[in-house]
């Protein structure tokens, strides 16, 4: 066999030496028992020796020769048994073949308080010892790997070579035969624990090994108060009379931290990062699903008030908030709104502006299977969610995972910040990705931020260029839609379910329904006889949509009576200013007076 041996190429007595030929006969050798005791003679009288011991031989332990120090002759003689150079094969170690590391033995000794060094070497060591055992329970194959079949028995010397040489790569800590043989011995009788330090396990692992001790330290590091290592140690020590250090309890509480986030952390916590995901996939159709939910714009816009005495003050931190409705088969944005502040108005007009937009889009007024929202003005909005869509399916409370439009905001947010007046990606995020609030602070910067109306047609066009590169595509998904699944409403549906309702109701005049809507008085009729005499003295409900008020819905009868009723068109009195598509031919009536 080749090796090294203190980083000196190295050959065996039974690399030079077929001890079982004669004496002056090679057999399997490269020189001769009589040439070899030459060469050994002839050591003390030379120069340069001919074979120079590095390491003797006895109790087991192999007799090493310095390679390089040979005569030619001999040197060529090895070298052409080893095609593969003589270096790849004293590097062989032929403990590797044994080896592998147990990740067991690393879960073991994470579970006993140990510090993360210590669990790492503890691991490490119980890899070896089990690569030794398998090795010792190999002996033949081992022999035949260091050439002295049936000659020389197994030992722990020859083992520390690899083991040696192995040191750095396996991260072990046996340095002599005398520990690494007390290991083996341990750990055949009392396995991964035989391998811990009694110092280490009465300081640690014993102290809480107890069930009751386990407990109290589960319960200090699921403290509703969040405290820290030490301060869970040293309430330890007060409560269970022992000691123990920080580390334990770090290394415990990545053991057990799925008790502990949920006390010290919360429930929200627990589930976003250690309760179980359920993994979702996109709708494939328009109108499967929606989903909706109010952000707090990243754009400044400046504001001047004037106050009670007179005096004027200008603010520049002010923010809107939008509600969105996206449809998350391709993200379109459907509907939207804005205010100063969110509230069941608001998503009362966001909603409605989706159904509305779908009719502009699709040519008819289109509800979701589904809607989900957050749970601000649950109560209030429940009955008009209902009405909206087939399943109603809020989030739950403090879990933005499950809500599709949070990562959309967050696209949002970067086509604010392209803008002047952006403010930023949170009060939460890092300072370093936040704008330079030095620079924005300036007045000269300050005063060119725009006002509300200048915010609201930033958020416009931003809206508007997502609808750009989307529409085309979400056209195609509501076209892939089963016609079974889509969910469609006619106009009465639609203001019956989505529309305003004035606060108060109406009666029939010879003119029509006369009904102030955003301050302006409006006149509507219907051609339907029953209306106007069947339901003569009938007080209406009126429902209508406040972006279109050409046409409204009126409610009567306790609900069993409908009619949708359109704006009256009034025709000028005088007959020089009527125009083309005027009734002509009609008398203007004496007592048409409405209008002066």
């Amino acid at each position: 066999m080749v090796t090294y041996f203190k980083n000196i190429l190295c050959v065996t007595f039974d690399e030079l030496v077929d001890n079982s030929a004669p004496d002056n006969q090679l057999g399997n050798g490269v020189i001769t028992f009589h040439q070899y005791k030459a060469y050994k003679r002839a050591d003390k009288g030379l120069q340069i020796p001919r074979i120079k011991t590095e390491r003797t031989g006895g109790n087991g332990r192999v007799a090493l020769y310095n390679f390089e120090v040979l005569p030619e002759n001999v040197k060529n003689a090895i070298k052409s048994r080893y095609p593969n150079g003589m270096h790849q094969a004293a590097s062989v170690n032929y403990l590797e073949k044994f080896y592998e590391y147990d990740t067991m033995a690393y879960d073991f000794y994470l579970s006993q308080g140990l510090t993360d060094k210590q669990i790492k070497q503890y691991a490490a060591n119980a890899s070896v010892v089990q690569a030794v055992i398998k090795c010792l329970n190999d002996r033949t194959a081992y022999q035949n790997a260091l050439g002295a079949v049936g000659r020389r028995k197994m030992n722990y010397e020859q083992i520390m070579d690899d083991l040696t040489a192995k040191r750095t790569q396996w991260g072990h800590s046996y340095k002599s035969e005398r520990t690494l043989r007390r290991a083996v011995n341990a750990y055949k009788a009392n396995g991964y624990e035989s391998l811990i330090s009694k110092k280490i396990a009465n300081q640690n692992a014993a102290k809480v090994q107890d069930p009751l001790q386990q407990a109290t330290l589960r319960r200090l590091m699921g403290d509703f108060r969040n405290l820290d290592n030490q301060q869970v140690a040293d309430m330890y020590k007060v409560v269970c009379k022992e000691e123990i250090t920080a580390q334990t309890v770090a290394n415990y509480r990545e053991k057990w931290q799925l008790y502990a986030d949920a006390g010290s952390r919360g429930e929200k916590h627990y589930d976003n990062f250690n309760g179980l995901q359920v993994k979702r996939k996109r709708p494939t159709f328009a109108g499967a699903m929606w989903v909706l939910d109010g952000w707090d714009v990243e754009l400044y816009y400046q504001q001047t008030k004037t106050d009670k005495e007179g005096r004027s003050r200008t603010t520049y931190t002010n923010r809107l908030t939008l509600e969105l409705v996206i449809d998350p088969c391709n993200g379109y944005p459907l509907g939207y709104a804005i205010a100063d502040h969110e509230s069941a108005v608001l998503i009362k007009a966001a909603l409605r502006d989706a159904v509305r937009h779908t009719k502009e889009i699709f040519g008819c007024y289109v509800r979701p299977h589904q809607l989900q929202m957050d749970n601000f003005a649950k109560k209030e909005m429940l009955p008009f969610y209902e009405a909206m869509a087939k399943y109603v399916i809020p989030a739950k409370v403090g879990n933005a995972k499950s809500k599709v439009i949070e990562p959309y905001f967050k696209r949002l947010n970067k086509l604010c910040q392209l803008q002047p007046n952006w403010s930023g990606f949170g009060l939460t995020s890092r300072a370093e990705n936040q704008p330079n609030a030095e620079f924005m602070n300036k007045t000269v910067v300050k005063k060119n931020f725009p006002d509300r109306e200048g915010v609201i047609r930033q958020i416009e066009t931003i809206i508007n260029s997502l609808r750009a590169d989307l529409i085309e595509e979400y056209r195609e998904l509501w076209a892939a839609a089963p016609d079974d699944k889509k969910l469609i409403w006619n106009t009465e549906q639609f203001l019956h379910h989505a529309g305003e309702t004035t606060k108060y109701t109406n009666r029939l005049e010879g003119q029509g329904l006369r009904v102030t809507l955003g301050g302006v008085k409006r006149t509507y009729d219907s051609f339907d006889m029953d209306f106007r005499f069947k339901y003569r003295n009938e007080d209406w409900q009126v429902k209508y949509d406040p972006i279109d008020t050409s046409m409204i819905l009126v409610e009567g009868d306790e609900g069993r009576a409908r009619f949708l009723l359109e704006e009256k068109y009034e025709q000028p009195m005088a007959l020089v200013e009527r125009e083309e598509g005027d009734y002509e031919g009609a008398e203007p009536s004496v007592n048409d007076f409405s209008n002066v």
